[in-house]
């Protein structure tokens, strides 16, 4: 009971490390995107630029999640 309770803990603090990776390597590339949008129609191409890096991102969180909570240690 004990050992399954510290596996899922596990499982979670794995999922919010790869939502941590993503976001530390998406936001270098959201910030160069809205330098070099922002002399252009800045809030239409930062919204086209930022909503499918969001949608990648969910997706891609999504996948980390799943492949870290399917991932179980045979002892």
């Amino acid at each position: 009971m004990i050992q399954t309770q510290k596996s899922k803990l596990g499982g979670f603090l794995t999922s919010l490390n790869g939502w941590l990776y993503i976001w530390l390597l998406g936001t270098p590339i959201l910030l160069l995107a809205s330098i070099l949008t922002s002399n252009a129609d800045s809030a239409y191409l930062a919204f086209g630029v930022q909503l499918p890096w969001l949608i990648l991102t969910m997706v891609l969180g999504s996948l980390w999640t799943l492949r870290a909570s399917s991932y179980t240690p045979h002892r």
